[in-house]
Parts: C-alpha cells; structure tokens; sequence
C-alpha cells in the first residue's frame, strides 16, 4: 500500500432541493451546473460562487436523466409522466415535450449535433426524436425494457449503445444509418446494466452493473477490462472530456475515478481506482465532468449537489510506500514530518518519515496494537491501543513512556486526543460507552474519567 497527498474534499455543497437529487450536468461553457430530483425542480448553480441562480422549472413530479447539449445549448430532463421536456438555455424557456412513451422511460442521450434525442424504457421501445420538429424520427420495438442509452460521440455517426432492463447484462449496438443492431455483451454483467457512458473518440464503452462493476469494452474489438471496487450497484458513470479515465458512483456513497488501461498487457486483475472522494451521505444517482475536465458534480440521496476539483493524477506528492496490507489506523504527527501505522496483526508500530522513506519501528508494543494516535502538541509522543491498554511512547527516541492498564482486557481503541494532550477518548473493540484517560495521572491503573451514558450514545 502507499498514501498518496490528494483533495478529496468537495470545492461546493450545493443544498436547495426538496429530495434526492437525481441528475446534474454542465453547461458546455463550464458555467452552470443544471440539477433535478424528485422534488421537480429543475435548478441552475454557479458553481465558482456555489449559490443558486434560478430554478428554471418546478414540475409536479420527479425529475430524471438530465443531459446538456454540446452541439446547441439546450437541456433534457425525462419526467415521470413518460415526458421529455426539452429547454433553450439561451432563451431559459422549455420549448418542446416529447411524447411517445407509455412506461417509465429510463435513459436519454443527445446526438452528437444537439439536434436528436434517443431514448428508451419499460415500453421496450427506443425511440429517436427531432427535438425541432418535437416528432418521432426512428424507433424500434425491444423485446424488453431498456434501462440505459448512449449516444455515441462521434460527428457523422449513428451509433447508439442500449441495454436490456434484466439481469443477463445484454448491451446492444445500433447504427442508425443502416438499422443494424448487434449484441455487445451477454452474461458479463451481473445483476443487470445500470448505466451506459461513451469515451470521447467512441472507441470505448463504459458499462455500470448492478453488482458493484465497472467495465470497459473496446467494442471494435471486445476487450474487457473490468473494475470492482464499488459495494452494490454503479449508478452513475462520466468520462473524462480529455482524458482516458471514467468516473463512476453508486449505492456505496464513494465517488471513484479509473483509468483505462493502455492495452490488454497494461491492465490488472483488480485495478486501484486513481482516486475516491468522500462526503456524500447514502446513494450517490450521478456524475458529471466539466468541459475542461477540472472539475466533477455528483448529486445523491442527501439531497446535495456537491462540486469536486479532484487533483490530476501525477500532481498529488507520495508521501509513504511500503505501508503493510493489514493496516488499519493511520496517524500524522503534529508537525506533518512523520506517519504513524497500526493493525491487530502488527508486532511492532512503524513509523514512517515523509518524502525519505526511512521508517523507525517501536519494538515490545502490546499485543494486537489496533489504533495508533500521535500527540497533537509535540512531534514525538504516540499513543497505542492494544489488548494490554494505553501505551505512551517517544517516537522519536524509540522507547516506552508510560502505560495505563484498564480494569477489562480488551482490545482498547483510540478515538481521539484532546487538544492540550492530557486526554485520550478510547472506547473497547466491543462497544460500550467511550471513556476518558488522563494522561497527567502518576498512577499505572489510572482512573478513568467516564462520560455520560447520554454522551456516549451520540
């Protein structure tokens, strides 16, 4: 394992809707950031300032599958009374509802000139629009519910990915230009397709699953490369606008960005993502790349649209190497110089120098050390938490200060030290209400200073 210096703290939280956001897209100018969810509104942000600008429309019901042209600057969204409500976004009027589905419709995409829309749904119909003519142009009768579309990139083609609504993981391929439809894939996706994103030249695919997958296909020449990372179902999936890499989110609350793998030589059993950005709470449902691919918006069940300015890959500064596989606790000394490590398997406690790759290890910790906390106040001070109890140590001399034994032998867990550094918050491995230690105590069984059952419930 290594730690890798990144910003994984969204730039914007963008609060405002009345449910879970659903859908969120960029202008193609990068200016605004467009967001729908089930309350039915439709709201514009600034995404530099992060205030609202308008709510350009309040429908009665949910609102889905928000899409941005980059050929014209209009707007998509799919209501749920089988709708496609169409805006100018020069004239921030709604200009066209498209009529023709009689199911929930799923998934729409824009044609690469901003001038058609295809879509599909439970009706098992995909359907092609002329948003100008606010008319069918093409359809086609599925023999089952589709639950995503994707309109391929590229100017001056017709090449349309689609997937089944079932749990076989079909996608399909169809060329407009001559009606030919041929299957992609059959049985590699567990648990049904849930999302579909093109790369920027149309050469690769993006498929989501509903068990935890990401897969990337090479459709002209079936090459899977596979990504596995996520707990439960992929919701969401964006490439980058100018880079090869694809962003994905889903049920387990982590925004996640991949690369994709050079060839079939370059690609791994089980590939890390680039980089996991934290913050939303509960189901994250989109994802989104500004034009100049700076930036992200996700918007999930929390009701949030959150902006991200991720760090390139490359610029963020490797801290540690070498860390071991089972560990389970990281801590940063006051000064920033050092990096503690801790684990229930760990014989010693290695800490480790930023940048110069030397580690110093504390020998005759106690057993199964868990949790490691370096004092906020002074570079050299740790606390251990072991099934012995509490340990002090001098990190930088190598050596025990003190020890503090509780009356349960258990596995003891460090939460937190107080600011001053008299006091470790630890609580057991089991539970129990957490529990104060004063560190200025000359007793070896010291006395601890237990909180309140009400505070320790929160």
């Amino acid at each position: 394992y290594y730690l890798q210096a990144e910003a994984q703290q969204a730039e914007r939280v963008l609060r405002g809707h009345r449910g879970r956001v659903t859908a969120c897209a960029w202008s193609p100018d990068g200016a605004v950031v467009a967001s729908a969810g089930t309350g039915g509104d439709l709201i514009l942000w600034d995404p530099d300032e992060g205030r609202q600008l308008r709510v350009l429309d309040r429908r009665n019901g949910a609102l889905h599958g928000l899409i941005w042209s980059q050929g014209k600057n209009r707007l998509a969204a799919i209501d749920q009374d089988f709708t496609i409500v169409v805006w100018d976004m020069d004239q921030m009027r709604r200009i066209a509802e498209l009529r023709g589905h009689f199911a929930p419709i799923k998934s729409i995409s824009w044609s690469p000139d901003g001038g058609r829309i295809v879509s599909g749904g439970d009706d098992r119909q995909l359907i092609v629009w002329d948003v100008e003519k606010g008319g069918i142009v093409d359809s086609r009768a599925i023999h089952r519910g589709i639950s995503a579309v994707a309109w391929g990139p590229a100017e001056g083609t017709d090449l349309v990915a689609y997937s089944y609504n079932d749990e076989e993981g079909q996608v399909f391929l169809w060329d407009l230009g001559v009606r030919e439809h041929r299957r992609l894939s059959w049985g590699e996706h567990r648990a049904g397709v849930t999302a579909l994103a093109w790369d920027r030249g149309g050469e690769f695919l993006a498929v989501g699953s509903g068990s935890k997958g990401v897969t990337i296909w090479d459709v002209d020449h079936r090459v899977v490369h596979e990504h596995s990372t996520h707990v439960g179902a992929v919701h969401g999936l964006a490439w980058h606008p100018l880079e090869d890499k694809v962003a994905s989110v889903g049920t387990d609350s982590v925004v996640r960005v991949w690369r994709r793998p050079r060839d079939r030589t370059d690609a791994v059993d089980e590939p890390e993502p680039e980089l996991e950005l934290f913050g939303h709470r509960g189901f994250i449902r989109t994802v989104a790349w500004n034009p100049d691919g700076e930036r992200l918006a996700t918007g999930g069940d929390d009701g949030s649209v959150r902006v991200w300015q991720p760090l390139k890959a490359g610029n963020g500064r490797l801290l540690v190497e070498n860390l071991p596989s089972w560990a389970w606790m990281l801590s940063w000394s006051s000064d920033g110089s050092t990096i503690a490590a801790s684990g229930p398997y760990f014989d010693s406690i290695p800490v480790n120098e930023v940048g110069s790759g030397y580690v110093r290890n504390l020998r005759g910790v106690g057993r199964m050390p868990f949790s490691v906390l370096c004092d906020p106040n002074t570079s050299s001070r740790l606390a251990i938490g072991s099934d012995d109890g509490l340990e002090l140590w001098d990190a930088t001399e190598g050596r025990l200060i003190d020890e503090k034994i509780p009356t349960s032998r258990e596995m003891l867990v460090l939460v937190a030290w107080s600011p001053d550094g008299r006091y470790v918050l630890s609580r057991y491995w089991n539970g129990g209400v957490p529990f104060l230690w004063d560190l200025d105590a000359s007793e070896e069984h010291a006395e601890r200073l237990t909180l309140p059952a009400s505070q320790g419930d929160r």
